[in-house]
């Protein structure tokens, strides 16, 4: 059985340590990269994660009716949303895409949308059966 380590001047046991302190006392402590790049891009994709959600559940309201059945947000990047649009609507959209541009950034409250890049799909289709589903 191992022995514990001894304490270190401030009573605590080796291997314990504040965040940002070495746990071998003075200085601060070694972390992984990947922590630190968490840290700093955790507040960017939560804020986007949340207007991507808005995006999506509020689209009716935000694009109308007509519009929001023949397309839907698929996702949110540097200022760049894209929308999955049935090609029956697409070329309507792109014309368009400065009024719609302004109706989401004016629906969330803040700019949160720049540029808009359409990808011609069918947004409401089911999903294509599997192998092993029943045909």
């Amino acid at each position: 059985m191992a022995r514990p380590a001894p304490p270190d001047k401030e009573g605590r046991e080796r291997g314990e340590g504040t965040r940002g302190e070495s746990p071998w006392g003075g200085g601060l402590a070694l972390r992984p990269l990947s922590f630190l790049v968490l840290d700093l891009i955790r507040p960017v994709l939560d804020r986007h994660g949340r207007l991507l959600l808005r995006l999506k559940t509020e689209w009716p309201v935000i694009a109308g009716e007509r519009e929001a059945r023949l397309s839907s947000p698929r996702g949110l990047r540097q200022g760049t949303l894209t929308l999955s649009v049935a090609p029956a609507i697409a070329l309507e959209l792109q014309h368009r895409s400065a009024e719609l541009i302004a109706r989401i950034n004016a629906h969330l409250g803040e700019v949160a949308v720049t540029r808009l890049r359409l990808v011609q799909d069918h947004p409401g289709r089911p999903a294509p059966a599997t192998a092993s589903s029943p045909l």
